[in-house]
């Protein structure tokens, strides 16, 4: 199907759900990373997009707390052992 030269590519990118604009940028990641995000953006039923942008925000946020990088990484094993129960 070919898509209208004056749609935009990614209408969901212009939403103000943050209260701010997006902006467009470029990284560079592994396949397996990619594929990875690719896989969990689909299970919340979110854009990739969106989840770079949670990811951000939580470790922006945690960053304030005070937790060591040890700290950090023991809560999110025992983040990953609840969640693996739970599905």
């Amino acid at each position: 199907m070919a898509r209208d030269k004056g749609a935009k590519k990614h209408p969901q990118a212009d939403k103000k759900s943050w209260g701010e604009n997006k902006a467009q940028v470029t990284i560079m990641l592994t396949p397996t990373a990619t594929a990875a995000l690719d896989a969990r953006a689909a299970k919340l039923g979110i854009s990739r997009s969106e989840l770079l942008e949670r990811i951000a925000r939580q470790e922006a946020s945690m960053s304030d707390t005070g937790l060591t990088i040890q700290e950090m990484q023991i809560l999110g094993e025992q983040f990953g052992q609840l969640t693996s129960r739970s599905a």
